[in-house]
């Protein structure tokens, strides 16, 4: 008899304690899941990337200081400055910034234009025909001939030109231009090393959306 008594006792008490430890795990089941809905609703969602103005795409005075370039001059361009063939193109605004080395004499020239996507096709293959042989061109230094040389671009829908200017006085001045398309923005970057108007244009790239 104490014996049956004392499996009984024992059978209620391993029933108390299994009931405790459901108890617990149940509790401790409900705080994680309160703690996980705590923590997303606290993530916080980035915003995504603004259209931003063709003036904020265009490289900034500080993103060429440490190349040794000092703004020169910038702004907005008139309609009223557009050859007709690019208006038939369908422009719509544009924007430009010309950077001047400070101790030096080379320069960096941007310009950037707004046109329907369905023109930028026809650009690309415009400017690809256009960078192939010889020119006649003048400046402040005098006449001299250009000789130009498609180069092979790191981006896709771009033209890189490289453009050797020989003078009557055997003097050589080459520079480069690179253009390239995105979504309706059409870039053009002038200058005298490659290296750095690839990277000139990859800042901007990465700012069209």
């Amino acid at each position: 008899m104490n014996k049956s008594i004392w499996l009984l006792v024992g059978l209620l008490i391993a029933i108390v304690l299994i009931s405790g430890c459901a108890g617990q795990n149940k509790e401790s089941s409900t705080q994680s899941q309160s703690s996980l809905e705590t923590n997303i609703s606290n993530v916080t969602v980035p915003e995504q990337p603004k259209n931003l103005t063709l003036s904020q795409i265009i490289i900034q005075p500080n993103e060429v200081a440490n190349d040794g370039y000092i703004l020169d001059s910038r702004g907005e361009r008139s309609k009223s400055e557009i050859d007709q063939a690019s208006l038939d193109k369908g422009w719509k605004e544009g924007y430009f910034a010309n950077f001047k080395q400070e101790k030096g004499t080379s320069s960096i020239e941007i310009v950037m234009s707004k046109y329907p996507e369905s023109s930028m096709s026809i650009l690309i293959a415009e400017i690809k025909a256009d960078c192939k042989g010889t020119d006649i061109g003048t400046d402040i230094y005098g006449s001299y001939s250009v000789e130009y040389e498609l180069m092979s671009s790191p981006f896709t829908d771009s033209v890189i030109c490289k453009a050797t200017a020989t003078y009557p006085d055997s003097s050589v001045i080459r520079y480069f231009h690179l253009q390239f398309v995105k979504k309706d923005v059409y870039t053009y970057i002038k200058g005298p090393d490659q290296e750095i108007i690839e990277n000139l244009a990859n800042i901007m790239r990465n700012r069209i959306w």
